[in-house]
């Protein structure tokens, strides 16, 4: 597992699984943008938008609408 925190404590990156086989999940929490991204780098990139009072807006699965709250 690796976690890097960029652009002073505004982007938690966590990288979880083991590089040498890209069997790896990512998720990355970046307040500068409000969002959260979620990636299993074999099928799938969900993001989940926030409001500014960081409560949910949308969710999107590979950059398709899925839902909001």
């Amino acid at each position: 597992m690796k976690i890097e925190m960029r652009n002073e404590d505004k982007h938690l990156w966590i990288t979880m699984g083991d590089p040498s086989t890209r069997n790896q999940a990512e998720v990355i929490i970046d307040l500068e943008h409000l969002d959260i991204r979620i990636n299993d780098f074999r099928r799938s990139i969900v993001k989940v938008r926030l409001e500014s009072d960081l409560t949910v807006k949308d969710v999107l699965n590979n950059d398709i609408f899925v839902g909001m709250h």
